[in-house]
C-alpha cells in the first residue's frame, strides 16, 4: 500500500521488496528516503502478531544478503533503503537497518516514531 509515493518510486520499492520476499520472507514495512523525503511502504494490513521466535544465524545471513541486494538495487535508482521489517514464513521476524544511511539521516528515528504512533499509516 502506498500513499503519496510517486508511481516510479512505487515500482522501485516493489522490486526491492520482491528481492527480499524471494528469500522465503515477507516485507512487512520499509522506510526509504529519496532526496529529503521519507516514504513508508507497508504492503499488507498489520495483524496482531505472535511473539517472534529466534531466527538461526545462517538464515539471518541469507536475509542480510537479500537486504544488501535490495539496498543496492534502490541505490542505483538514488533511493536509500533505511529500515526494513520482514516477517519470516517459517516464523520469526528480522529488522534490517542501513547504518550508514541512518547515520546520515538521524531524523529517520523521528519518522519511525511517527510510523509507530500511526501504525505505519504513512505508507
Amino acid at each position: 500500500m502506498y500513499k503519496n509515493v510517486p508511481k516510479t518510486l512505487q515500482i522501485k520499492i516493489k522490486k526491492a521488496a520482491d528481492i527480499i520476499n524471494s528469500h522465503n520472507g515477507v516485507v512487512d514495512t520499509m522506510l526509504v528516503a529519496k532526496g529529503k523525503d521519507f516514504y513508508g511502504y507497508q504492503p499488507y494490513p498489520q495483524p496482531k502478531k505472535e511473539p517472534a521466535s529466534k531466527v538461526p544465524k545462517e538464515r539471518m545471513e541469507e536475509l542480510s544478503h537479500a537486504f544488501e541486494e535490495a539496498q543496492k538495487a534502490l541505490t542505483k535508482e538514488k533511493v536509500e533503503l533505511l529500515v526494513c521489517f520482514v516477517s519470516l514464513k517459517e516464523g520469526g521476524v528480522a529488522v534490517f537497518v542501513a547504518q550508514k544511511a541512518v547515520d546520515r539521516r538521524l531524523s529517520v528515528f523521528e519518522e519511525l516514531k511517527k510510523m509507530e504512533e500511526h501504525h505505519a499509516k504513512i505508507s
